[in-house]
């Protein structure tokens, strides 16, 4: 295992995909609980999948964003996901869930692969 990566997911569908593509190239922690993230010293770590469900959740990647040298950022809100994109982060990977599972594990490996991350 290279990589120590950080999921955050409280609606824990995508943490799963997380989980059951990479967990076998990556060392993977995964908060699915808002209350246990303060647990985590995101330091630690050097690659996030991070999911917006909520305004709470767009909070709490504002505190960590700068953290964190590699991150993926999705949310399965529409109205959410517009905001996450008005962050205008522009290191991070932003993952539309329009696309097919298919394709978004192609993207996600593609850019671990690109930052020779796996």
């Amino acid at each position: 295992m290279s990589k120590k990566t950080f999921v955050y997911d409280t609606s824990k569908g995508f943490s799963s995909m997380i989980k059951q593509y990479f967990s076998e190239k990556m060392d993977i922690d995964i908060c699915t609980n808002k209350k246990n993230f303060k647990n985590y010293k995101m330091s630690d770590y050097e690659v996030c999948f991070f999911t917006v469900n909520d305004i709470e959740d767009l909070f709490l990647l504002k505190k960590v964003y700068y953290e964190i040298e590699h991150f993926f950022i999705t949310s399965p809100r529409k109205t959410i996901y517009e905001k996450v994109m008005n962050l205008k982060y522009e290191d991070a990977v932003y993952i539309d869930f329009d696309y097919s599972k298919k394709d978004i594990v192609y993207e996600i490996n593609y850019n671990l692969s690109l930052n020779n991350i796996i």
